[in-house]
């Protein structure tokens, strides 16, 4: 949804939003951002009506009604604000994550972690769970994408 919103193509130019988000401040957004992911108990996270992705021109409105921001089109010049829009998208996806994982760990006691999925594609994640410490051992397959996930389930590997 925001690499659509950044003027990108969607399930093609995802790194480039992970990529923006070092260029950016996270706090610019961190509010909007958390308003629609709320973390709740047990590893459990709720989120805005994104499903919507289906029906035209919503998500586009939604993002327009939520962070005061104009949708960028392909041929406009990146700026300052896109980064930051990137950054706090970057940021609440690593509270996300981390949240699952530490209720993981409390609840398995394992010292052992397997990713695999799309969003392990992730390199800036990737590298604050390794250096976390809340695992012992962590492996990324090198295809974690969604077909990474068949992998890893053939190895019987625990995935999040």
């Amino acid at each position: 949804m925001v690499t659509d919103f950044l003027g990108m193509r969607a399930a093609w130019d995802e790194y480039k939003v992970m990529g923006m988000a070092s260029y950016g401040d996270p706090k610019r957004f961190g509010p909007q951002f958390r308003s629609l992911v709320q973390l709740r108990p047990e590893g459990q996270y709720r989120t805005h009506r994104t499903a919507m992705v289906f029906k035209p021109g919503y998500c586009e409105v939604m993002l327009k009604r939520v962070f005061f921001l104009a949708a960028r089109t392909s041929e406009q010049p990146l700026e300052q604000v896109h980064f930051d829009f990137a950054a706090g998208l970057q940021d609440i996806t690593e509270r996300v994550v981390f949240h699952l994982l530490e209720y993981l760990r409390q609840k398995t006691k394992s010292r052992n972690l397997c990713l695999a999925g799309s969003v392990f594609q992730n390199s800036v994640l990737n590298g604050k769970v390794l250096r976390s410490s809340l695992f012992e051992n962590v492996h990324i397959p090198p295809v974690p994408g969604d077909h990474g996930v068949r992998w890893a389930r053939l190895c019987r590997c625990t995935t999040v």
